[in-house]
Parts: structure tokens; sequence; C-alpha cells
């Protein structure tokens, strides 16, 4: 009677045997089960484990195990195994595999390897630990687009120390995936995916990389709860903007969509220089707050007529679509107002929540606050809860030679600021790029991601500005860019 083996890796060994004249032999219907997945295995070849769970996600959390069963042709006999998690935490760091020896009662041997993970999964190096304890969450970035057939992206989740929580393969480009506690203390997990049967802005020729996306939400169990598109409340849909959305619970949520104007006559601002025949081409970006279906309130950046003159260049100069504001992230102000974060004017404005009104600007040509041209082109607004500004200063190309990290102070009162932080990161750049400030500690801890492109692979950091000392870092050996990072 002979015994069939299983080795996971490191000697670990288990036995099972047949009875009586059942006998076992082994051939190209052999299988195994691992979490009710069937995977047939040949001699000498390499299967990589499909996704485990709901939505094509694999989820690794402190109390599951790997049940694994091994049914034989020729016999009704199966036999289950539970591996022991201290285990998995050995093995199951990304890219490991079960290494599988089977000898069947005719003295067949079968090897062969089982890989977690999806081939394509994107590699990634980790050093250190986080001081915090949360975990971080990003996306990969493969923005090409032919016409017919979108890049696959990963949605990603590792721990405080770099190990691999989630994955979710989607084809689409893929936006700010983050964890939110909702106001009726829910977990729900969030992202944006490309839709392009929702209009995409570069068939119009337009100056920037939006993409129309729908948000879609996850339960804790990353089962999908719902997708969100922006709706006008008058039977008219759009794409979701890809940057952000503030996310109370399932009914409430602030969100922002781009529409494509024309401009003429006498609706283009008297003070640009024009003819009376002459069109202007602009992205008006829109936010909206909805709660229970109901519009509370809503922006557009083209009621603010002198806008247009904090932009880079001349509106009047192009026949294409200018995305004059470019709207990226979005936050609650202390006082419960709105925060946003426009690269183009190199801006963040306060925007109040009763009537969807401009309440003022901080940074670039139109500041109110003496602070001018102090950043560019700028991503990830935060209020600490000192009531200083934080953000991801990219700055802008051709004027610095690194991207930086700033803390601003603000009297608004007396429509002051002073930059009270500023750390530079080791690289510049152009676009893209996040930061959060741990605030539980006395030292400046920051996370931060170096956004789009850096001469290296795609990188993420947690740093000790005030010692100097790098807890963590992720670099994503697949790519030179990632879009952000949150640690939730």
């Amino acid at each position: 009677m002979k015994k069939l083996i299983l080795l996971f890796c490191i000697p670990l060994i288990f036995s099972l045997y047949s009875c009586g004249n059942n006998k076992v032999k082994l051939n190209d219907n052999f299988m195994i089960t691992i979490n009710n997945q069937n995977i047939t295995i040949s001699n000498n070849e390499t299967t990589y484990l499909k996704e485990l769970s709901i939505e094509n996600g694999i989820l690794i959390t402190a109390d599951e195990k790997y049940t694994i069963s091994l049914t034989y042709h020729d016999s009704n006999t199966s036999k289950n195994i539970v591996v022991d998690q201290a285990f998995l935490d050995a093995i199951l760091s990304p890219y490991s595999y079960i290494a599988v020896r089977i000898e069947d009662d005719y003295n067949n041997i079968l090897n062969a390897k089982i890989y977690l993970t999806p081939d394509d999964l994107p590699q990634y190096e980790a050093q250190g630990e986080s001081v915090g304890g949360k975990d971080y969450y990003f996306t990969t970035y493969n923005s090409k687009y032919d016409g017919e057939n979108e890049q696959i992206n990963y949605l990603m989740k590792v721990s405080s120390a770099g190990k691999l929580l989630y994955y979710k393969k989607i084809a689409g480009e893929l936006y700010d995936f983050q964890k939110v506690i909702t106001t009726d203390n829910k977990i729900r997990y969030i992202y944006m995916v490309s839709d392009r049967t929702l209009f995409n802005f570069n068939d119009f020729g337009v100056n920037s990389t939006l993409v129309y996306c729908k948000a879609v939400v996850l339960d804790e169990n990353y089962n999908l709860v719902q997708e969100i598109v922006f709706d006008y409340g008058n039977g008219k849909i759009n794409g979701v903007e890809m940057h952000d959305i503030l996310y109370f619970n399932d009914n409430h949520y602030i969100l922002c969509t781009n529409e494509a104007v024309i401009l003429q006559g006498d609706e283009i601002p008297s003070y640009i220089a024009h003819e009376s025949d002459d069109k202007m081409y602009i992205v008006d970006c829109i936010l909206q707050e909805v709660k229970n279906g109901e519009i509370l309130w809503s922006f557009h950046s083209k009621d603010y007529e002198d806008m247009y003159a904090y932009y880079s260049t001349n509106i009047m100069d192009y026949q294409t679509y200018q995305d004059y504001m470019h709207f990226n992230s979005l936050c609650l102000s202390n006082d419960n107002n709105l925060l946003v974060s426009f690269r183009n004017i190199s801006a963040i404005m306060k925007i109040n929540r009763t009537n969807g009104e401009r309440m003022w600007l901080l940074g670039g040509s139109g500041d109110d606050f003496g602070l001018n041209d102090s950043f560019g082109h700028q991503h990830e607004v935060t209020q600490l809860k000192n009531g200083n500004i934080l953000i991801y200063d990219n700055g802008k190309f051709g004027e610095v030679d690194t991207s930086r990290i700033l803390e601003i102070k603000l009297d608004e009162e007396n429509m002051l600021s002073e930059i009270v932080k500023s750390y530079n990161v080791d690289y510049f750049s152009y676009s893209m790029g996040s930061v959060q400030k741990l605030e539980e500690f006395a030292d400046d801890v920051y996370i931060y991601c170096y956004g789009n492109p850096i001469p290296t692979q795609a990188l993420f950091e947690e740093k000790n500005f005030s010692t100097g000392n790098i807890n963590f870092r992720l670099k994503l050996l697949t790519s030179r860019i990632m879009y952000n990072v949150n640690y939730c």
C-alpha cells in the first residue's frame, strides 16, 4: 500500500493511504482542490492558482485556513487537509508555491508546482514595517487602450510589513483604492475603474488624461455593494472623475465629473482678448454632494470666470478642450466644508458645503492668502487636526529638482498663511503622487507615493523625517508609475 505525499515548499508532509482493493492510479484526470477550486495537475508542470474568493479576489485573514482536497480517478476516495495558519504565514509571500509530490499504488510519481497567485500578478519588493499598524492600498497602472481591449490592472492591499493581503485582477484603468469606515460604522472598499461606455474625453482631443470611471464599492468581504456614476438628477448620467470620491455611507457621497463646454460670444469673459465669432473650448469641473438620491449642492468651475486667467496658457490659443482646472483630490475641512485640489491652477479651493460656492483659494496666481506661487501641480490635499493644510507638492516641470511634502498654516480670519514644514523627497514627479501624515506620533512621519514617472520602479515610502529613518518602502518591480497609495 503506497503513500501519497504533499510537500509545501518546506518539509511539511501529509500522508494519505488508499484502503483495501480500492487502489489509486495517477493519470491525466488527477485533481487537487484548494478552497473549492479544482486544478488539474500533470507531471513536471507549473500551475497558477486562480483567485480564490468572490469577485476574483484572494483574501487572507488571520483566522483563514486553506482546505486542500485530493480527488483520484478510478476512486471515490478523497481526503481533506487543513493547513495550519502558522505554516501559511511562513510560505504565503507573493509568488510562493505549493510543491506537490504524489506516489500512487503503482509506483507512479507526480511532481508539480502550484503557485498561489496568478502568473501576471505584479511583483513587488517590501522592506521594513510601518509604525502605524495599518494596511497599504494601491493599484497598478497600465493605461494603454487600443480601442477594443483594456489593459489588465490589479488592486493590491499589503500589510504594514508588506504581506500580500488582497488582490483583484481587473480589465481597465484603476485609481484610488481605499478603505472607508462609514458614518454608520461599516467597512467599505472603494476604487475607480474606467468605463468607456460612459464617454472618454480623449475622443474629443482634451489636453489631459481624463478618464471616465465608475466608482465601485465593496463590503467588508469584498463583495459588490454598488457602482456609482455621476447622476445629474434629470435623467442624464456621466462618468465619475477618476481621481477621488468622498464617501460617507452607501447613500451619501461627494463626487466629481467633467463636461466639454464651448463658450462663444458674450459667454467668453471680456478680459480675454477674442473676436465676436471666436469659440473657447473648456472642461467644466463639476462637483456635487448626493444624499439619499438628492443633490444637496453643485459646483461648476465655469461659474468663476477669473479661473481662466490662472491657467498656465491662453485658452484661446487652442481648438481643443482645455482642462484648465484639473481636479485631483478632495477632503473635508475641519469646519466641515470641502477642500479641493486643482492641479492646473496650482491651487487649493475651499467650497461651502451649504451652497457649493467658492470660499477662498490657496496658492496659484489667484491666491487669497499671500502665498502666491509657492507650490505647483500639487496632489492629495488634507487638513490635519492642528489645522495645517498638507499637500504633496509635485512642483512644476523645469522649475524644481525634486517634489516635496508641505504643511501650510492658515489664519482664515486674517487671511494669512505660512509654510511651516517642507521636506524634499528623493525624486521629481510631474503628475500623480500622494501624502499622508501619521498624526499620532510626535515626530514628522509621512507616507508618500512618488507618482509619475521616477527613474526607478514605482515606489512609496513611510519615512520619519525627524530622524531620517525610512520605516517602510515598497517598490513595484513591473512599472515606473503608481497613481497613489492610501494607508487605512
